[in-house]
């Protein structure tokens, strides 16, 4: 039940979104994705090299790190510790939230240009 009311409020946030770009004026959607995008990425680049740190110190010492780990951590979650989890969660969530704004801040950008023509 809660996944079908999370669905119905995104899709009701993403429709108010959309219709409130309407009312707003091109160039203050774009200059607004802009900023969105510059502070997703301020956020989301340097958290991911910390969640990366802090993997590569949980799992490190313990040699369960193959050799190029970092093109596909996320397999590797399987293998911390419970202990381990939230030290190196709270990075990969903050990154991906990060990560999230700055699309966000792209669709902003894209709608404010294309509206603009």
């Amino acid at each position: 039940m809660i996944e079908i009311l999370l669905v119905l409020g995104l899709g009701g946030l993403l429709f108010g979104a959309l219709a409130v770009l309407f009312y707003v004026p091109p160039m203050t959607v774009f200059g607004v994705g802009m900023i969105l995008t510059a502070l997703g990425l301020a956020i989301s680049l340097p958290t991911g090299l910390v969640y990366h740190v802090a993997l590569a110190r949980a799992l490190g010492p313990r040699g369960v790190l193959p050799k190029r780990w970092w093109w596909s951590p996320t397999s590797l979650h399987v293998r911390l510790l419970p202990k381990e989890r939230g030290r190196v969660f709270f990075w990969f969530f903050l990154g991906g939230a990060g990560f999230v704004v700055a699309i966000f801040g792209l669709a902003m950008v894209a709608a404010g240009s294309l509206r603009g023509f």
